[in-house]
């Protein structure tokens, strides 16, 4: 059975082994490439050893090579439940979608469950 994507611990610890089944099994899924008004806020290297934050403001401690941390620092603290404080929240946009397509697409979701 084969994964829908590869983690990246797998290129980075396997990467000659990984090519050869690529070369017998090329991807059938492939991503679509991003679209920003304004470039995501994300420091650091999400699969690096140490400290990485996220495009959200999440501050992620990571104790090993090739894999995302664990979340230390939320963007809503874990005891604001009702999300009282929403002060550290922010929307990245992206290019393609105007701001009506996006209520569309809300609405569009909403009626779909």
């Amino acid at each position: 059975m084969w994964l829908l994507y590869l983690r990246t611990g797998t290129k980075m610890n396997y990467p000659e082994e990984l090519k050869k089944i690529m070369k017998n099994y090329p991807d059938d899924i492939v991503n679509a490439p991003g679209f920003h008004n304004e470039l995501p806020l994300a420091e650091g290297d999400a699969y690096a050893k140490g400290q990485f934050i996220d495009e959200w403001g999440c501050i992620f401690g990571n104790r090993s090579e090739g894999i995302i941390g664990e979340v230390k620092q939320a963007i809503v603290p874990p005891a604001d439940e009702e999300w009282h404080d929403t002060s550290r929240i922010h929307i990245v946009r992206i290019a393609f979608l105007k701001p009506f397509d996006v209520i569309k697409l809300i609405n569009a979701t909403s009626y779909a469950s």
